[in-house]
């Protein structure tokens, strides 16, 4: 394919000592493309017609604008444009859906976003030169590596502050959290290490020397036994045994950098950025034999990388103002969402929202709520969940404004885990539900069929219950305020 007006004004030169010479932080990522080439790249869209009951969010920052973009996955399209502060390069989603937290490199701070308003709502001072930022599974607490003065901020999601510092190795960059949030890993540029935080204490209770490799990515495997970090300056990675602490392997898998990486939720297949080679290098996640180079034809500079809940899709976040979509089934690029040439883009994290029901969604089992990809939480936006069998389930319900439906449709369904949100909660259809959680949702209860059992009035969260149709029944009566 023929670009035909010209590509970046700024090139990257190689020394004789074969070093790269950096992009300038200022430089000009700008590529004026034909007609022709804007029309090939969005006609390489998947021909399939997306589901559109079940979307996610990509929260994807741009340095140029001092913003975050939000593309929806369904239909690929960018909405929400959010003013944050100055060269925001972190990107996490908390598991939730609740917030999405951005660190925003020189102001020291970190943005959290609401999702429900997708607006900023906290502005937290951290650490100096914030790069990265990683959520535990029960989104109570986030870790921010300060990469100016080797240390970790980890903030509290009920207060938005600040209520730790963590002193870790030299030049803190990638971060991950293990899957059942008991560890924390930290990869140490400058000192070629991985720290593990002890999330109960916060202290660290093991540095892993990983040899030659300076860590710029590190990612952990949905099973929680492989720890991954990439090379900033090579295409190198090295694989650890996260059991035991070990390290296990080194294997050159690009051709110049390894840079953002993520393992699918199948764990199966590891994705690697290769940035100043234009790839995307996928690896067998148990052995890192190279299975695949994506080579991307934009040539815009590949960092930041996340998968879909449902493991079927990659994103790709290009430096010049573009973002890959890719095929885990085909290992091909299905499509580029084009966000502004013009514009440095960053989202270096799990950049990727939990899955959200914004249409009616049916539901047999709690199995295959997990098989879609919803693992702690079921966000509800506007959605409903149609209850198509007896149903025992334990995801945490979120509810983003206005919240969300659960339609029992003529069957029994009780849920054990905690609904939280702004979000209002509908009961619709025949049937009972039973809610046990300690709920704190916000946004009231509007029951209009069938009828809704509470194990107390914590289970209502907090504002008003109006009844239109439907039945309460309240197993313990305890003092609760309802507007």
């Amino acid at each position: 394919m023929t670009i035909g007006a010209g590509s970046f004004a700024t090139k990257v030169a190689k020394t004789s000592s074969g070093s790269r010479q950096r992009l300038a932080k200022n430089g000009i990522w700008l590529a004026m493309l034909s007609a022709s080439y804007l029309m090939a790249v969005n006609g390489a869209a998947s021909s399939a017609v997306p589901d559109l009951r079940v979307t996610q969010d990509a929260y994807i920052g741009s340095r140029t604008t001092n913003s975050v973009y939000v593309i929806n996955t369904g239909s690929q399209s960018v909405g929400a444009n959010i003013a944050v502060g100055n060269y925001p390069k972190g990107v996490a989603v908390a598991p939730d859906g609740q917030y999405a937290y951005v660190t925003n490199a020189n102001d020291n701070t970190v943005s959290v976003i609401d999702a429900s308003t997708r607006s900023v709502t906290a502005t937290i001072q951290v650490g100096s030169y914030p790069l990265s930022v990683a959520i535990t599974p029960d989104s109570q607490y986030a870790y921010v590596t300060n990469a100016h003065d080797n240390t970790v901020s980890v903030i509290a999601a009920s207060s938005l502050a600040v209520v730790d510092t963590i002193a870790v190795g030299l030049y803190p960059l990638g971060v991950c959290v293990a899957p059942d949030g008991e560890r924390v890993y930290v990869g140490n540029t400058h000192a070629q290490t991985i720290s593990v935080i002890d999330t109960a204490t916060n202290a660290i209770i093991d540095t892993i020397d990983i040899g030659y490799i300076g860590p710029y990515g590190v990612a952990i495997s949905p099973t929680g036994q492989g720890l991954y970090a990439g090379d900033w300056n090579g295409g190198t990675v090295a694989l650890v045994d996260a059991h035991n602490n070990k390290f296990t392997k080194h294997t050159v898998v690009g051709e110049y950098d390894a840079y953002g990486l993520v393992v699918i939720p199948n764990a199966t297949y590891a994705y690697i950025t290769d940035p100043f080679g234009f790839a995307v290098n996928v690896v067998h996640a148990s052995t890192l034999d190279l299975a695949k180079r994506i080579t991307l034809s934009e040539r815009r500079y590949p960092e930041g990388i996340a998968a879909t809940p449902d493991g079927l899709s990659v994103y790709v976040v290009n430096l010049g103002g573009t973002v890959t979509v890719i095929d885990t089934k085909t290992q091909t690029v299905a499509n580029t969402v084009i966000i502004d040439f013009t514009q440095t883009l960053n989202a270096f994290g799990n950049f990727i929202s939990p899955n959200i029901v914004s249409q009616v969604l049916p539901v047999a089992s709690e199995g295959v709520l997990q098989e879609m990809g919803f693992r702690q939480s079921v966000v509800l936006r506007g959605g409903t969940l149609q209850i198509a069998a007896s149903l025992h389930d334990g995801h945490t319900i979120s509810l983003l404004g206005p919240g969300g439906t659960i339609d029992t449709n003529g069957f029994d369904a009780d849920f054990s885990g905690q609904i939280v949100g702004s979000g209002a909660l509908i009961k619709d259809g025949p049937g009972t539900l039973v809610l046990t959680g300690a709920n704190n949702y916000r946004g009231g209860t509007e029951i209009r069929g069938g009828t809704l059992v509470v194990k107390d009035n914590r289970a209502l969260g907090s504002g008003p219950v109006q009844l239109h149709g439907g039945n309460l029944r309240v197993l313990n009566e305890e003092p609760n305020s309802h507007e």
